[in-house]
């Protein structure tokens, strides 16, 4: 079996906003190909995104939200009981929905430099919070443990299931400044 190596140089990671969603912000690792050929959340052929590029190694898609998120100290992270969800704040975040690194390619921590890309992205445009779609599905404890593993701390709210990640600006600050 064959080692698969990448090398994060341009041409290799591309950014750009799609044209068919254009407040989306597309990160993509290696060549770029149509959005359609992807393994990971390959669009439905009648999607305008189909047609939109993509990495052929990882992409990440985010974009900016007016959210309602738990707070920064909450031990609650179960919001799925509708009572529940008036101790939520709004807060403006970076919203990742979604990240996905391609058969072959992951355990070589393509999807931790997307995740540190989004803190850094979140930091340029001004924001402080992080917040991270999950896809409810039989991976959904693998993915939670990835992203707990990143600084994200796991909620659901009304049984979809999201990652927070509050950055501390000045620390985030000093690693973006450092790299």
């Amino acid at each position: 079996m064959a080692i698969a190596t990448v090398s994060l140089t341009a041409p290799l990671w591309h950014e750009f906003y799609l044209e068919c969603h254009p407040d989306i912000y597309r990160v993509a690792i290696g060549e770029l190909i149509e959005a359609r050929l992807r393994d990971r959340f390959k669009p439905s052929p009648d999607d305008p995104e189909a047609k939109e590029k993509s990495g052929s190694v990882g992409f990440m898609d985010v974009t900016i939200e007016d959210r309602m998120v738990p707070p920064d100290s909450s031990r609650k992270l179960n919001y799925d009981d509708e009572r529940n969800l008036a101790n939520m704040t709004q807060r403006r975040v970076l919203v990742i929905a979604p990240i996905g690194v391609e058969d072959g390619y992951e355990g070589y921590g393509i999807g931790t430099m997307l995740l540190k890309r989004a803190d850094e992205l979140a930091i340029e445009w001004g924001l402080d919070t992080v917040v991270a779609y999950m896809i409810s599905d039989k991976l959904i404890e693998d993915r939670s443990k990835f992203f707990k593993r990143q600084g994200f701390r796991i909620y659901t709210e009304l049984g979809e299931h999201n990652g927070i990640k509050i950055l501390k600006t000045q620390d985030a600050i000093s690693t973006v400044m450092m790299n």
